[in-house]
């Protein structure tokens, strides 16, 4: 059983340890990236968990659907999360200096810090919807939210009194207090 971890501070390994063993073995991962690094969700889907990876910018969602191209355990749905369902215009820094995996990319202009970016639409809908479509349990073991200050916003669109994940990791930001108001 794999025990690398991929994780930035270690979340994917503290998870894992202290996962309730009646957890049902799904991971949802909203802005997954390229699947491997900073990853909360990798180190699970090498031990054949079920994976829900959602990723706005086109080239990180195809790196996911490469590295898991022959997993059936493996979604990755190429979508920003909102409130709402639509279009939305999203910002990929393109400078390799001020950004390592195009991390500060977001939904917010102001959250790129560079003026070296490339917009593109991409759909977005509530993480609800996307739950929903996908049958994840209502259970389910791992949220992780990276949404580059879009975080509170996922966690908005989705109905935590219907859905109990049994771990919500999510980065900590501007909206902390908020997210933990929200949370509780």
């Amino acid at each position: 059983m794999p025990s690398t971890n991929y994780s930035q501070h270690g979340e994917d390994s503290f998870m894992a340890q202290h996962m309730p063993m009646d957890a049902s073995r799904v991971v949802v991962d909203v802005g997954a990236n390229d699947g491997v690094s900073w990853s909360n969700s990798r180190m699970f889907g090498l031990r054949g968990w079920r994976l829900l990876l959602i990723e706005p910018m086109p080239e990180y969602a195809e790196r996911c659907r490469r590295l898991y191209d022959r997993n059936p355990q493996v979604s990755v749905e190429e979508l920003a999360i909102a409130t709402e369902h639509g279009m939305v215009e999203f910002h990929i820094n393109l400078d390799a200096a001020t950004d390592q995996l195009a991390m500060p990319s977001s939904l917010l202009r102001h959250m790129v810090p560079s003026e070296q970016i490339r917009s593109v639409t991409v759909v977005c809908e509530p993480l609800q919807s996307v739950l929903l479509r996908h049958a994840i349990p209502l259970d389910f073991a791992v949220l992780n939210v990276d949404a580059e200050g879009m975080d509170l916003a996922v966690l908005r669109s989705l109905d935590l009194e219907m859905f109990r994940p049994r771990f919500i990791c999510v980065e900590e930001g501007e909206t902390a207090e908020e997210i933990e108001l929200h949370l509780t």
